[in-house]
């Protein structure tokens, strides 16, 4: 196995600021005495737009290419639509999980 620096401090990164927004996800649930279904639903709408209006931005500046512009192709879209599958699961077993874990004990399981 070949482990890049890079990688590792991106992951590093990534670990840390999953638990920092766990975190703040928990402050504001009790700031505002929300349930974790009622944070996600006053909170869905908002993260959509982000992600409709980030997303094409970031492949542009990943690829240099537009999601317009993609040579799309079966295998292609076969792996975008798994991708969104695997992306609604985890998403799912999140909801099912939240208000069971602290985000310390979340994060680290």
């Amino acid at each position: 196995m070949n482990l890049s620096a890079i990688g590792c401090i991106i992951a590093a990164i990534a670990t840390v600021a999953a638990a920092l927004q766990q975190t703040l996800v928990r402050y504001l649930q009790v700031e505002y005495a929300l349930s974790s279904s009622d944070f996600m639903i006053a909170t869905a709408p908002s993260q959509a737009v982000v992600l409709l209006l980030l997303g094409p931005i970031l492949d542009k500046l990943s690829f240099n290419v537009w999601i317009i512009e993609y040579p799309w192709n079966i295998p292609v879209a076969s792996l975008v639509a798994l991708t969104c599958f695997l992306a609604l699961l985890v998403n799912l077993s999140q909801a099912a999980c939240l208000g069971s874990f602290s985000a310390l004990t979340f994060q680290a399981s």
